[in-house]
């Protein structure tokens, strides 16, 4: 928060930054979603922790996701060496998808 006067500061730093709209988007929720605190001392426990820094991994995951489709659309399936590659980078990547947002709907 450096160089910020308040939290609505650096909130409005990091929505300007943001590379894209879900990223916006994303930075606005969490900037006015109260946060969840289980704990009787009133702070965060660690699942909340968790489900918080899963949606922002996969942020960065899904734009992955979209780059490997859009490259995979270029590519020709008779170049079978570079296709099957990038389609097997695609694959990974859905799956550390889906173990993401089960991380993140699971710790909350």
């Amino acid at each position: 928060m450096a160089g910020a006067k308040s939290a609505r500061d650096w909130a409005a730093r990091l929505i300007d930054a943001a590379p894209n709209d879900r990223a916006r988007e994303f930075v606005t929720r969490l900037a006015v979603e109260p946060i969840e605190t289980p704990r009787k001392d009133g702070e965060p426990d660690a699942r909340y922790a968790e489900a918080v820094l899963a949606q922002v991994e996969d942020l960065a995951v899904s734009r992955q996701i979209a780059e490997l489709k859009s490259r995979l659309q270029r590519l020709s399936p008779v170049d079978t060496k570079d296709y099957n590659r990038t389609f097997g980078d695609l694959v990974a990547l859905e799956q550390r998808h889906k173990a993401l947002m089960g991380r993140a709907s699971g710790a909350i």
